[in-house]
């Protein structure tokens, strides 16, 4: 039997991201028509066959835009009321759960606190008691 070259595996960076785009895309255009509105790494990652330490370590544009979704930090006239609660809530315990997660790297770690100082300051500022929100 011959050997496997391993390099024949690797795909340049820019075929890569085009990759990671068109299944991040297609996750998303599947939830639209099911009304499922999370994406994570771990599908995006499963949908373009890497691995997620791939996307965190080397494609953190597309990490981000698994999380972007939920977020309304880029802007100034986002009204959240009680009724987003569940959804902070949920994100919250989620982001918890990376946190502790060995193969995030330092960025996606400092993502992660940053996502997760975020949904406490929602939850507080809608009422919620801080102390279910303890890191």
């Amino acid at each position: 039997m011959k050997p496997m070259d391993k390099r024949s595996n690797y795909k340049p960076a820019e075929d890569r991201e085009k990759d990671l785009k068109l299944a991040l895309y297609r996750i998303q255009r599947v939830r639209a028509h099911t009304g499922e509105t999370k994406v994570t790494i771990a599908a995006v990652a499963s949908k373009a066959g890497v691995s997620s330490a791939l996307i965190h370590n080397h494609y953190p544009n597309i990490a981000e835009a698994t999380l972007e979704r939920s977020r309304c930090s880029r802007c100034n006239h986002s009204v959240i009321g009680n009724v987003h609660a569940p959804f902070y809530q949920r994100l919250y315990d989620d982001l918890k759960e990376l946190l502790h997660c060995k193969d995030i790297g330092e960025g996606g770690r400092q993502r992660v606190e940053r996502d997760l100082n975020r949904c406490r300051d929602v939850l507080v500022q809608l009422g919620m008691p801080s102390e279910a929100q303890t890191a």
